[in-house]
């Protein structure tokens, strides 16, 4: 899927990354750790194709995405003409545009902001957007340097349930990482210096993981299947319990079905409310 081989990079005399090595496998999600300085941003752009490397090489696969850390969109183009224009880049008819854009408007709660202009939005909105085009076509590879910078916690739900549907559909995840919480990746990656100095495997739990999950149905009747254990209901709200192994499929109704995710939170051993 992905092959990084003795990548290193030199700017103005100043190492950056030196002799990085790893390789990634189909429908892995992997984390990329250090501290500020370490070369994380430096290797996702590498990783991109954005950057060349000094030395080393990169084998990738064509169909990618990637979200820097602070995205920017065109300032002259509304949010919806925007996701369009990438649509229609990454090969989708106008039929099939049409459809993920409004998909995706809905997915990351960018309704109200269709018609927005990009100098318009505040960093959090702007950032979703950039998430958003990202998963406008499937991809095999996505690259997120700190994904969840400037995102609530409903925008952090919302790039969850949209991350666990690509991995369940092969897709690879590389993610600059700061959080606390790695039990969401496969393997963490750790670089101080520009160097790879740490390489953890994620051991699997000994029972498997419970989620609660929190909709807005806006009122609406979705049928989310024997995965889901409902906690509570409102007219515009839903709860449930779902095992890690049925959380795509419950994520993937819920969505078809226009309701959109609030928060996804994963329950500590012997926590089922």
């Amino acid at each position: 899927m992905l092959a990084v081989e003795n990548v290193s990079l030199r700017v103005r005399h100043r190492d950056i990354l030196a002799d990085v090595t790893f390789d990634v496998d189909q429908g892995q999600r992997i984390a990329i750790v250090g501290s500020n300085g370490a070369g994380k941003s430096s290797l996702m752009r590498i990783l991109s194709g954005l950057t060349q490397p000094t030395t080393g090489r990169v084998l990738r696969p064509a169909r990618l995405a990637y979200v820097p850390e602070r995205f920017d969109g065109p300032r002259g183009f509304a949010v919806s003409t925007y996701l369009g224009h990438m649509a229609a880049m990454r090969g989708l008819d106008k039929l099939r545009t049409n459809e993920r854009v409004d998909e995706s408007l809905s997915a990351f709660g960018l309704v109200e902001f269709a018609d927005v202009l990009f100098n318009r939005l505040s960093k959090g909105t702007a950032q979703r957007v950039g998430l958003a085009q990202a998963f406008l076509a499937q991809v095999d590879l996505l690259l997120f340097d700190e994904p969840a910078s400037g995102l609530t916690s409903d925008g952090q739900a919302m790039l969850e349930a949209q991350m666990r549907l690509a991995l369940r559909d092969g897709t690879s995840i590389i993610i600059c990482h700061l959080g606390d919480d790695d039990s969401r990746f496969d393997r963490t990656l750790t670089l101080s210096d520009g160097k790879l100095v740490g390489s953890a495997e994620q051991t699997e739990p000994e029972s498997e993981p419970l989620y609660r999950v929190a909709f807005f149905s806006d009122g609406r009747d979705v049928d989310l299947g024997a995965g889901a254990t409902a906690l509570s209901r409102s007219d515009r709200e839903v709860t449930v319990v779902v095992r890690s192994s049925s959380q795509s499929d419950v994520l993937q109704r819920a969505l078809a079905g226009g309701w959109r995710v609030t928060s996804l939170v994963r329950l500590r051993s012997g926590e089922d409310s």
